[in-house]
């Protein structure tokens, strides 16, 4: 048996975004190199062109996501989601506008035909697909339902034809296998400790300082990039509803500018948004923070809520997916009622000092109980299950 996969995307790429923003990929391909397998990395159109994978003598492909083959967002998806009469009346120019706006320039007939024809050709290579599931699907699409739903065929079809499916906590099974409405094999890579990635932990006071937080209350953070599910607006003004003149939020992320605007003039809220935030920033904020808040529903799995973690960070969130092992008996639970969040906050405000201390050390212990060393061990017991 040959002890070689392929990885989409590659876990070896040296830019800012693979080595900061999401250090998975990397952590991943080494700890499976670890236990005897060699990774290699393979790229979009050796995914299209499954022969060129089978040339390369490969029998597995572990994909993290679908999107990486089919971007809604790419000039590939509109070349074969855009039917060949308007491609002789509009201007280049216009091709972005059309697909971003108007439903009614997409096939969807022609999208499902290259989608399903590509499934058809992969499975019949040979090559066995594992895909890790990263979330449900693409939560910033919300514009063009013909997107979206591409989006949703694209994630079944790439389900569908999976041999095997790897999750980062065992608590992401029940949700993805109701999704799907099917089981698969799987394997358990659980997320290691982020403190590697954005520095070591710092006191409290020194981080607050550094990050201009004057109030002696508590403080909360959001960290990450926003969507249309986990939208800091929101948390914005649920703070402004109940936290006192003591009390502190800290945002910071790339866009948070284009989700916040009038909450962010209340002294009392701290914005750092741009193109990329400073590692240290990141550690800043996990440090300097009482409660880290990721209020995303159905979010399946959050780098956010693992890095939190990692700094002894109690979170608030919804008790979905991963977030129910990863973070367990370390969040106040949101639960999901119309004023769920700010209940949330409420109850985060009035606790007790021991009561909060109890979550620290319950943030630290999942925090040792994970380690990114181990997280390849599940996915090659996977590979070697699915070559027999």
């Amino acid at each position: 048996m040959t002890k070689r996969i392929g990885m989409l995307p590659n876990p070896f790429a040296s830019d800012e975004w693979s080595r900061k923003g999401n250090p998975v990929l990397p952590y991943l391909a080494e700890s499976i190199q670890s236990h005897g397998w060699e990774v290699v990395a393979v790229d979009r159109e050796e995914v299209l062109h499954p022969e060129r994978l089978v040339e390369r003598d490969l029998r597995i492909v572990h994909l993290h996501w679908p999107t990486a083959i089919f971007n809604p967002h790419s000039r590939e998806f509109l070349r074969f989601s855009i039917p060949p009469v308007v491609w002789r009346f509009v201007p280049p120019r216009l091709f972005w506008p059309l697909w971003a706006f108007e439903d009614r320039f997409i096939d969807f007939g022609r999208v499902r035909a290259e989608i399903e024809g590509w499934a058809r050709r992969f499975r019949d290579s040979g090559i066995a697909l594992v895909w890790e599931l990263h979330d449900l699907g693409s939560h910033h699409l919300t514009r063009v339902s013909k997107v979206r739903e591409a989006d949703a065929l694209l994630h079944r079809t790439v389900f569908d034809l999976a041999c095997g499916v790897v999750f980062h906590e065992e608590s992401c099974a029940a949700p993805v296998f109701e999704e799907y409405g099917g089981e698969k094999p799987y394997a358990v890579a659980r997320l290691g400790d982020y403190r590697p990635v954005y520095g070591a932990e710092v006191a409290p006071s020194e981080a607050r300082q550094r990050l201009g937080i004057r109030g002696k209350g508590t403080v909360f953070a959001f960290v990450g990039t926003p969507r249309p599910n986990r939208n800091p607006a929101l948390l914005c003004d649920a703070f402004l509803r109940v936290a006192g003149p003591e009390d502190s939020l800290v945002l910071a992320g790339n866009t948070i500018d284009r989700y916040v605007s009038g909450g962010s003039r209340d002294p009392r809220i701290r914005l750092f948004t741009g193109r990329s935030q400073p590692a240290d920033r990141i550690r800043d904020v996990f440090c300097a923070a009482d409660f880290a808040v990721n209020h995303a529903k159905r979010y399946l799995t959050s780098a956010v809520v693992r890095a939190a973690l990692s700094y002894g960070t109690p979170l608030i969130s919804y008790p979905f997916g991963s977030t129910i092992d990863m973070a367990r008996d370390a969040f106040v639970p949101i639960e999901d009622t119309e004023n769920g969040l700010d209940d949330a906050l409420r109850r985060a405000l009035a606790m007790p000092p021991d009561g909060r201390a109890a979550l620290v050390v319950a943030a630290r212990q999942r925090n040792a109980e994970r380690q990114w060393q181990n997280m390849g061990v599940d996915c090659v017991a996977l590979y070697e299950k699915i070559l027999g």
